[in-house]
């Protein structure tokens, strides 16, 4: 008699075999004689699993229940198989399916508010598309349609459920963050070779060779005088070091006296 194969397998097989997310309940249905707990504990394992393998696909829980998936860096290569071309949303139709997405249960009238124009055929497009659905009717004079998101929404977009749509703030950080590494990037281009973008984003400028001569190597006063070498090391004074009388170092530099001038000095006073 054959022994039983591992459940893990077999939820395995049967994630193989389904075209859509499958839900923890028809997996029980397929597979009576395991508990719903036994088989989470089965499908964290296969999770795991794939993880560890690193291959060309993963197990994901989107739109309320489990799928296998290919890994969004083999796209390329998938896209090429199909001689397929990715599916394009236009920003009036973006716009709609955000304005449905973050307000559902929503009337068209509501959308064409929001967006100021008519979105009548942005919507059948969506519909069209499936990525949202007719919830139901208003009590509203006229019954008009209610719209919400469908469950494909939830696949494209790669979200378990609504709750992980981002948030306002999560939405602004990340324009923010974009507009930065955009600015910086526009702020090296224009800086020439001598400048680059490094991997946090920060802006950095080199010294050219021409820049980096003009560095003094002496220091001077307010009125241009040279006070002599900049010091290699700022130790302790010597004993021969003025002080004043609280016993800090003097800042007074002494200047020629009249007698130490120069007889060409002296003649132009």
């Amino acid at each position: 008699m054959d022994s039983k194969p591992p459940l893990k397998d077999i939820v395995e097989s049967l994630l193989f075999v389904s075209g859509s997310p499958i839900t923890i309940e028809r997996l029980n249905n397929a597979v009576p004689e395991a508990a719903p707990g036994e088989i989470r504990q089965a499908l964290d394992d296969l999770v795991a699993d794939y993880e560890a393998r690193c291959g060309g696909f993963c197990l994901r829980q989107v739109a309320g229940g489990w799928q296998l998936r290919t890994r969004p860096e083999f796209a390329p290569w998938i896209r090429r198989m199909h001689q397929s071309q990715p599916s394009k949303l236009s920003q009036a139709a973006l716009e709609t399916l955000a304005i449905i997405a973050y307000n559902q249960p929503v009337l068209r009238s509501y959308v064409e508010h929001v967006r100021g124009v008519d979105s009548g055929g942005v919507m059948k497009l969506l519909l069209d598309k499936g990525l949202i659905r007719v919830l139901g009717r208003d009590d509203k004079p006229g019954r008009p349609m209610l719209y919400a998101t469908s469950k494909r929404f939830l696949e494209i977009f790669d979200l378990k459920d609504l709750s992980e749509l981002p948030t306002l703030k999560e939405i602004q950080e990340i324009t923010q963050a974009e507009e930065t590494r955009n600015a910086l990037a526009n702020l090296a281009q224009a800086g020439g070779e001598d400048s680059f973008v490094d991997d946090k984003g920060d802006s950095a400028i080199f010294l050219g060779p021409d820049e980096e001569d003009d560095i003094p190597d002496s220091t001077h006063d307010i009125m241009g005088n040279s006070l002599g070498p900049l010091p290699n090391d700022l130790g302790p004074p010597s004993p021969d070091t003025p002080q004043n009388d609280f016993g800090d170092l003097s800042l007074e530099r002494e200047y020629p006296g009249p007698e130490d001038r120069c007889p060409q000095e002296q003649d132009e006073e």
